[in-house]
């Protein structure tokens, strides 16, 4: 079975016998599936599961098969959702951002704002070291665009008009987005 069964199973978890449950969590990790998180409750089995097979070697037609279509465009070929219509745009729980390709934490949860942009906002990433910033030519305007420093995936742009000190926006995609909630 490969992972997209796997993880399709995942969602079925709360049919599964709790024994079993181990054993589809064991092969996940065996096709290298990485979870910060499963949790089982009632009718509803939430992760934040991300396939992580070699994120740094994947070629086009792996992250093809790893991402939905709607994600592939964006953070593999640049695009962007619609504003307002991202599910983290007006998410407010306290978490971390994490990269919906690779689940390298991105931003923290105390560091979003509503910028009224209609795209998750964030003044700063979660490390100087996790995203990267390129020139964006693209759409007749110059921006700096923003990528994921484990994977290279597209995110957003950062502009010079936030709140703060920094003055810094970053403008994420949502679908280039899991979040983890903190742990009580």
């Amino acid at each position: 079975m490969d992972g997209n069964g796997l993880m399709n199973m995942v969602s079925l978890m709360p049919t599964i016998p709790r024994r079993r449950q181990a054993i589809v969590l064991h092969a996940l990790k065996a096709i290298g599936v990485r979870s910060r998180r499963f949790t089982f409750t009632g009718n509803a089995c939430y992760t934040n599961a991300v396939a992580m097979k070699q994120t740094g070697n994947n070629t086009d037609a792996d992250w093809q098969r790893l991402l939905s279509p709607e994600r592939y465009a964006i953070l593999r070929e640049g695009a962007t959702e619609a504003p307002f219509s991202g599910e983290y745009a007006q998410f407010d729980e306290q978490g971390t951002y994490r990269c919906g390709a690779c689940g390298a934490a991105l931003f923290l949860s105390d560091t979003k704002y509503d910028a009224g942009c209609g795209w998750p906002s964030f003044t700063s990433p979660a490390g100087e070291d996790t995203v990267t910033y390129h020139t964006d030519t693209s759409a007749g305007m110059q921006r700096t665009e923003v990528r994921c420093a484990a994977c290279n995936s597209h995110l957003g742009h950062v502009f010079n008009d936030g709140p703060g000190s920094a003055g810094k926006r970053y403008c994420i995609n949502s679908l280039a987005l899991n979040f983890t909630p903190t742990e009580l």
